[in-house]
């Protein structure tokens, strides 16, 4: 799959997009995803990042669009009325619909919550549209708890009322406030005759799955799904590990538009040696600077090509200081499963992570990897270590210090940072991405709440997550494992862990800090009392601190572990 981002011009201002095509030259079907109220183009816990990797999979590229105050758009939030997200869906179906590689007779559209009820209207004013997908969307059970906040606030005079929407706050308009109440999907959907998609939980508590149904039931439709899940809340639990079924809704989704759409799935013709040169590495495409008062910021640089995935970006804000600084490579959260280096899959908070690490004098570099669904084990690990060669590569281009790179994970991503830091001398497990030359050896890592023994997850705990990124291999388990992969020639390493954490339990990070100390590697273990995965039930702002004042520490100079690791990227041809 190729997933690139991009921007297409809307009447109100550029749209942040993605789009994502499967392999080969077209033309493709396509499906237009549109998100939900305050969400953005990835939607929660990845969920259209994943079915954009399935579609593409199945032959179906897709488009995913930022609107107005969400995700990357710079436009302010409360810029935010269902007319302007309607005219963003126009712009965004017509762009999609006019390219050589799109067959815009096949032209689909997705919405989840609020994205269906503008995907709906969508349907009414685009005649060519070839199907209709809802997830989580229909007429109003009750109002959810921060609409319930909006409507007095909107019965005076605000123009404006800030909610806490529990994933994020956001500021409405006085504008979408009144066009939302006067939607009428009956309205819109009164004439749709084309196939509809339509998959609700039934412990929805914003939505009536049964007046979802009959909706849709009294359209002339005659090819109408619709599933209720037992016991799927309105976002299909995929933020509870307990309860997620979002990953059948996304392959029963893909499935669907897939034969809907009559697509063929492509097969990728073998590569030419001199198109897998030229697939490597594209020097011209690193990022164009962006300077600030505090900081030059580098944006959507490319750290390699995969022939059939999506490109593999990193975006570095680098603080302006006199002489190199030293970088921590953040690794997102999410199970393997989802999330991308810009939209993070669980509750914390990287923008005051990335500002304290700025604030201390440290880079930022947020950077991207495959996940399960894209791609099997060890692709995860090939990907992390590319970026961290690319880092060091254009450490003078980027003001950083190659002898200073540290890795910071979350979850799924602190399992790969611990592997950075115990697989850094394994040349066996660099992969062939991006950058030849040099290593991935960091200084020091950090793992926040990070599986560290696959092989017992297997056995018991959070299996399903690793039975995917090992494809049902369990003999890479250990591979995979960083306590497996622990010696002599581990970095340093901090491992903060939640004492209640259930999917991964805090035995995983004092197993690994006793087996770094074992073999003579500085190792810290921080528990946090009473705290659940993420830290759920506890305040991470004091960890935060806590992580980068350990960072700020061991980055303070560069040691003579630092120094023989960036004299060995020197020896095997990356710039010291």
């Amino acid at each position: 799959m190729n997933d690139r981002s991009l921007t297409i011009p809307g009447d109100s201002g550029d749209i942040p997009a993605a789009l994502a095509t499967p392999p080969g030259n077209g033309p493709f079907p396509a499906v237009l995803l549109l998100h939900g109220t305050a969400s953005h183009r990835d939607e929660v816990g990845g969920m259209f990042s994943r079915l954009a990797a399935a579609l593409a999979a199945r032959g179906v590229a897709s488009l995913r669009i930022d609107f107005a105050g969400c995700g990357a758009s710079t436009r302010p939030q409360t810029d935010l009325t269902v007319t302007g997200e309607l005219a963003d869906a126009h712009a965004a179906y017509r762009w999609l619909s006019a390219r050589e590689d799109i067959d815009d007779t096949r032209v689909a559209c997705l919405g989840f919550s609020q994205g269906g009820m503008i995907a709906a209207l969508l349907a009414r004013a685009e005649p060519r549209l070839a199907a209709l997908g809802w997830w989580s969307c229909g007429p109003a059970a009750q109002p959810g708890p921060a609409f319930a906040f909006l409507a007095p606030a909107f019965a005076g005079d605000a123009d404006h009322v800030t909610a806490d929407l529990g994933f994020t706050t956001f500021t409405f308009s006085r504008t979408w406030w009144h066009e939302i109440q006067r939607l009428d999907l009956d309205a819109a959907l009164a004439a749709f005759d084309r196939p509809i998609l339509a998959l609700a939980g039934s412990a929805d508590t914003l939505i009536d799955p049964a007046a979802s149904a009959a909706l849709l039931r009294a359209t002339p439709a005659t090819d109408l799904t619709f599933t209720e899940l037992a016991g799927a809340d309105h976002i299909f639990g995929v933020l509870d590990p307990d309860r997620d079924q979002s990953t059948p809704v996304v392959a029963a989704t893909a499935d669907w538009f897939a034969d809907r759409l009559a697509a063929t799935p492509t097969a990728v013709p073998p590569m030419s040696a001199a198109e897998a040169e030229l697939m490597r590495f594209a020097d011209h495409e690193f990022p164009r600077a962006e300077t600030l008062e505090d900081r030059v910021r580098f944006r959507d640089g490319l750290v390699a090509r995969i022939r059939g995935f999506r490109p593999l970006m990193i975006d570095v804000e680098v603080p302006r200081r006199d002489g190199p600084v030293p970088v921590v490579a953040w690794l997102h959260g999410g199970a393997w499963m989802w999330g991308t280096n810009k939209h993070v899959a669980t509750p914390i908070d990287t923008e005051r992570i990335r500002e304290e690490l700025l604030a201390a004098g440290i880079a930022f570099a947020s950077i991207q990897y495959r996940l399960s669904g894209e791609a099997p084990w060890p692709a995860q690990l090939h990907d992390t270590k590319s970026a961290i060669r690319w880092l060091k590569y254009h450490a003078d281009r980027l003001g950083i210090d190659p002898g200073r790179v540290a890795a910071w994970g979350e979850s799924a991503g602190g399992h790969l940072a611990a592997l950075l830091a115990t697989t850094g001398h394994r040349p066996d497990l660099e992969g062939d991405l991006g950058v030849a030359t040099g290593t991935s050896r960091i200084h020091a890592a950090v793992s926040w709440y990070g599986p560290t023994d696959l092989t017992a997850m297997l056995e018991h705990g959070f299996a399903e997550p690793v039975r995917d990124l090992l494809a049902d291999r369990p003999g890479l388990a250990r591979q995979a494992s960083p306590l497996h992969q622990a010696g002599p020639d581990t970095a340093p390493m901090l491992l903060v862990h939640g004492t209640e954490d259930t999917p991964v339990p805090a035995a995983h990070s004092r197993q690994l800090a006793d087996a770094c100390i074992r073999h003579g590697v500085p190792a810290e273990l921080v528990l946090v009392p009473e705290a659940g995965h993420a830290f759920a039930g506890a305040d991470h702002i004091p960890y935060t601190e806590l992580t980068v004042a350990y960072l700020r520490r061991v980055l303070r100079s560069s040691s003579a572990a630092a120094t023989a690791a960036a004299a060995t990227d020197a020896a095997t041809g990356a710039p010291a």
